[in-house]
């Protein structure tokens, strides 16, 4: 059986936590917890695990009621947000290709579906991140849709804990610019 948390390894070498990564990959679990610390390893190919049915699996639960996933981040998150009023900052991190801006994708949504409000709220801040997804985005070698800036967003609530808006930041990397203009619209 394997593990769900690398913390809680017997034997915590190089060679059991690759090992271990490699059999949860190979079984298609590339969601593995690291004390509270979420590492996913991207299979770069299309996964079903991000629908509804799986908003559901991961509302208001306790970590240890399912398999790790980017929406037990978001369900943890915002029941400390709600029920501790404790600010949370979750911070993705890695190189080109591995994920980072589908993640931080996928655990917005989440967030919206949590905070479920009888409002347009959660289609406009998507809305809003398709826009500056569009002037922060480019081609590189590596990456079809490379993130050049560093960008946070903070999603607000109200008190009883329906998505309220949404305040975006955006660090340049570098000189943005228009290359192209599409007329074909």
């Amino acid at each position: 059986m394997l593990t769900e948390d690398l913390a809680s390894l017997n034997v915590l070498t190089e060679e059991s936590i690759l090992t271990e990564l490699y059999q949860r990959l190979h079984q298609g679990d590339f969601h593995t917890f690291v004390g509270d610390t979420l590492l996913v390893l991207n299979p770069n190919e299309f996964q079903d695990i991000y629908g509804n049915q799986f908003h559901d699996r991961y509302n208001f639960k306790s970590r240890s009621d399912n398999e790790p996933h980017i929406f037990s981040v978001a369900d943890k998150a915002y029941q400390d947000l709600l029920h501790n009023e404790e600010k949370q900052h979750i911070i993705f991190s890695g190189e080109s290709k591995s994920g980072k801006t589908s993640n931080a994708h996928h655990l917005i949504k989440h967030f919206i579906y949590l905070g479920k409000s009888s409002g347009d709220v959660g289609i406009r801040i998507m809305k809003a991140i398709d826009v500056i997804h569009a002037f922060c985005h480019t081609s590189s070698p590596l990456n079809e849709n490379s993130t050049r800036c560093v960008y946070q967003t903070q999603l607000t609530f109200g008190p009883t804990g329906k998505a309220s808006g949404a305040i975006f930041s955006l660090f340049q990397l570098e000189k943005w610019c228009v290359s192209t203009i599409d007329n074909t619209a």
